[in-house]
């Protein structure tokens, strides 16, 4: 690829990329931390904002970070700067790399004759790239595709746009999950973005033990708001109805005998932060904890479960996971994955509990020795944006299989589940 790019970030995001490119191509990283400013990777200069914008202006910009993300692309727009995101990118690229991820996708393409890429941006491009040796291929620039990027495309690979009736009867592979709501008026269409079940590496067979074991059950997904009450707690413990927790739940453990039956976590800052406490003092039987959190590392008493982070928007709900042993599908909140979770363990009724749902002027919990990782103002909301929609799309699945999920929760700001009060649901028994 002709094409010369600058990396924003040169974090963990910033480094997968990199090594699905070809390196000539790129020529620094952008790096807002001055500790690393003036310094290399793998020979690659990290450079300031200032410095792109005095000697690397005709590169385009592949934005990585993950919160502040729609901020740096709007600036970069507002100074006419040309930019790709990598949100359109499978999360086995820019998360946690799969290495062999390009021979997955020759054998899922089977690709016979001409190959059909349906959108035009830097996903499109990095396969453009590697199969364009192997096969022809055309790639299908979507409605209101930017101009610069039509532009640089055609001539970094002269001939390679075409267009939708040129695909007839062959598979038009879609290159976002972002296009899978479009009106594509071809008969043949398969996604290219989703492989939770084509890895084999994803799947935990121990988890398969969950799968329907609490059928028919009603469970509780506590979350750790500042309206969880301890004595809540105590009454969870009295009733034995099954409880699903997350994150710094264990705080209220010297407060009662209650113990979630199944604790979950997915937030690497707040696992490195507290995985030494969950591993020597505050430990429960069932700790499930996300790949991105234990990267290569291995832990006899975390639970590995593999989570996929597809792109969200309005116009791009999250995916919902029907097979938790190969993982959940990420949501912008660690409840979301509870309650793929919930549905794997087969229960029929799911309470929402110590959801607060509130973005105040700084994170508060259910007790002040919270602690742990606290994400800036702008992450929180970013996140809550992207949690609304995944509760949007857990209510649409319930419905589907005849699942209920309530907000039990004493104060909540979440309105997309049907309210019920509390009290009410512990005097049923």
């Amino acid at each position: 690829m002709d094409m010369n790019f600058c990396i924003w970030g040169c974090g963990i995001r910033g480094k997968n990329i990199f090594h699905f490119m070809d390196k000539s191509n790129v020529r620094a990283f952008i790096d807002s931390s001055p500790s690393v400013q003036g310094t290399e990777y793998e020979g690659i200069p990290i450079i300031s904002f200032e410095r792109y914008l005095k000697d690397y202006q005709n590169c385009v910009v592949i934005v990585t970070p993950h919160y502040e993300h729609y901020e740096i692309l709007s600036r970069l727009e507002k100074e006419h700067i040309e930019a790709l995101s990598v949100l359109l990118l499978p999360p086995e690229i820019f998360e946690i790399p799969v290495p062999e991820l390009f021979e997955i996708i020759e054998k899922k393409t089977k690709a016979e004759g001409t190959l059909f890429l349906y959108g035009l941006n830097l996903y499109s491009l990095l396969l453009l790239e590697r199969f364009q040796q192997k096969c022809p291929v055309r790639v299908i620039p979507e409605e209101g595709a930017a101009e610069w990027l039509l532009r640089r495309t055609e001539v970094c690979f002269p001939g390679c746009l075409g267009n939708l009736d040129e695909v007839g009867e062959n598979m038009l592979y879609l290159t976002s999950n972002g296009y899978e709501h479009l009106d594509i008026p071809v008969k043949n269409k398969a996604g290219l973005y989703d492989f939770m079940y084509d890895i084999k590496d994803y799947h935990n067979p121990q988890i398969e033990a969950y799968r329907g074991i609490h059928c028919g059950r009603r469970c509780f997904i506590i979350g750790t708001g500042p309206s969880l009450r301890i004595s809540d707690l105590d009454r969870l413990k009295e009733s034995g109805d099954i409880c699903i927790s997350v994150n710094g739940i264990f705080r209220a453990y010297d407060s009662t005998n209650w113990r979630p039956d199944y604790y979950l976590m997915g937030d690497r800052n707040r696992f490195e932060d507290l995985k030494d406490e969950l591993l020597n003092q505050y430990q429960v039987k069932n700790m499930l904890v996300t790949d991105t959190c234990l990267r290569d590392r291995s832990f006899s008493k975390f639970q590995r479960y593999h989570q996929s982070f597809l792109q969200i928007s309005p116009s791009c709900p999250p995916l919902f996971s029907d097979d938790f042993s190969y993982g959940a599908y990420a949501g912008g909140t660690i409840t979301y994955d509870c309650l793929q979770f919930a549905f794997y363990l087969g229960c029929k009724e799911i309470y929402m509990y110590g959801i607060d749902f509130d973005c105040g002027e700084k994170e508060v919990h259910f007790i002040d020795s919270y602690s742990g990782f606290s994400a800036p103002m702008s992450a929180r909301l970013y996140e809550q944006s992207r949690a609304q929609l995944a509760y949007e799309t857990a209510e649409r699945k319930a419905h589907e299989l005849g699942i209920r999920i309530y907000n039990a929760s004493r104060q909540s700001k979440l309105d997309v589940f049907e309210r019920i009060d509390f009290d009410e649901v512990m005097s049923r028994g």
